[in-house]
């Protein structure tokens, strides 16, 4: 069952209150693990500010970069550049649009090295 909200400040509001993490605010090569109701995710950063990462998990049986869309419940209102719990994650390739099941948690890779956090602002 979707959300719905009466308005758009609503929508923005919800998502305001809701754990996650903004792509384009992490460098290349972070590696998060997220965790969907149907899936698990590895979602590597490939240009953060262009919004391309490599995913591998759900929908994608190999490695396949992509452009994240960002946080949606499943209508046209997309919080862009995020990935947050409770909402789905909407990918692009090319004209073709892919929602994820709801994300449940998103956490960085516990194998990912320590330095490689010190570059994010």
């Amino acid at each position: 069952m979707f959300r719905t909200w009466q308005t758009l400040d609503s929508f923005a509001a919800d998502t305001c209150s809701r754990d996650g993490v903004a792509i384009e605010a992490l460098p290349e090569g972070v590696t998060l693990v997220v965790k969907t109701q149907r899936s698990c995710y590895r979602v590597v950063v490939v240009d953060g500010s262009q919004r391309l990462v490599t995913v591998h998990g759900g929908a994608f049986p190999e490695p396949t970069t992509l452009r994240l869309c960002g946080a949606t419940a499943g209508g046209s209102a997309v919080k862009v550049g995020w990935i947050l719990v409770g909402f789905r994650m909407e990918f692009s390739v090319g004209p073709r649009r892919i929602t994820s099941s709801t994300v449940h948690s998103v956490a960085f890779d516990p194998d990912q090295r320590e330095e490689d956090f010190e570059r994010v602002a």
